[in-house]
């Protein structure tokens, strides 16, 4: 279930104008959403816990099933950058090159980020070359979330590792709702929250 480093954090500051059409519809997620937390469903059953701390930061817990927890990411910048991961007792910590590596305003930018452990450096640097291709919007369980949509590729040193998605993120929930991947072997899969829920 695990999904890519891109779906796993990226971040920016919010500077496209999204249309002012929002998950308003009766029963939809409301837009403040400071100091609760949401529960999201993976089409493949997987689920996410987000929860929206005071501090900007959001909290995701990935599982496999209702109790079998993966692991934990922080996020800083609406959602988008990646700086933490607990996966049971080990915490590995993000580095980027960039302060603010995802600046959704401009067409086309790139960052570089390092997984880093008490230990020393985990694997090697990773490169994300992002393309803005403008706006859409996802429609679950009945309500509109509009989205940014983005292409990313994700590269290390090694090409087989390499990674190229389409990418869909809801400013509002803080959270990436869809994306579909594509491997260097050829392979494909897809990423899709299929229900939002209060939790």
């Amino acid at each position: 279930m695990r999904i890519n480093r891109f779906l796993s954090g990226l971040a920016f500051s919010a500077c496209l104008s999204i249309s002012a059409t929002t998950a308003s519809q009766a029963g939809c997620i409301p837009t403040n959403m400071e100091n609760f937390g949401i529960r999201l469903t993976e089409a493949s059953g997987g689920i996410i816990r987000l929860k929206y701390l005071t501090d900007d930061k959001v909290e995701a817990s990935y599982y496999l099933d209702e109790k079998t927890l993966m692991y934990t990411s922080i996020f800083t910048e609406n959602g988008l950058k990646v700086i933490e991961d607990k996966i049971g007792q080990s915490t590995q910590k993000y580095i980027y090159d960039k302060k603010i590596a995802f600046k959704l305003n401009e067409k086309q930018f790139s960052f570089t980020s390092q997984r880093m452990t008490e230990a020393g450096p985990k694997g090697s640097p990773t490169t994300a070359s992002i393309k803005v291709l403008g706006n859409d919007t996802l429609t679950i369980s009945g309500c509109s979330y509009p989205t940014v949509l983005m292409e990313s590729k994700m590269s290390t040193d090694d090409p087989s590792k390499d990674d190229f998605a389409i990418v869909y993120f809801s400013l509002e929930l803080k959270t990436i709702l869809k994306s579909i991947s594509r491997s260097p072997d050829g392979g494909r899969s897809t990423f899709e929250i299929v229900n939002i829920a209060i939790d």
